[in-house]
């Protein structure tokens, strides 16, 4: 059986928190070349890993969700990732719990 082989790289977003160890790693293994991926994004809810993101050339972007916005800035999330062909979202240590209708 023949394998199929792909030119197509999958776009991957990272969701992130305040926490840095999980950004730093995968960012770092990316930048190494373990991962056949493009990072274009990264996406929180706080700005503490804004200068990692950006040391590594990734767009970083935060998004202020309480109980109150969760719905409006879930729906912002979307379409940046709509917007950016994002392929895969992996969640490095964000703490938010993503409703239903995000998922």
């Amino acid at each position: 059986m023949e394998s199929a082989v792909s030119d197509y790289t999958p776009r991957l977003a990272v969701f992130v928190s305040k926490l840095p160890h999980c950004i730093y790693d995968l960012l770092a293994r990316w930048r190494m070349g373990e991962f056949r991926v493009e990072i274009p994004l990264v996406v929180s809810n706080h700005a503490d890993q804004r200068a990692v993101a950006e040391s590594f050339g990734v767009d970083f972007r935060t998004f202020a969700i309480t109980s109150e916005t969760k719905a409006k800035e879930e729906a912002r999330i979307v379409e940046l990732l709509e917007e950016q062909r994002i392929d895969v979202v992996v969640l490095a240590r964000y703490m938010q719990v993503l409703s239903p209708e995000f998922v």
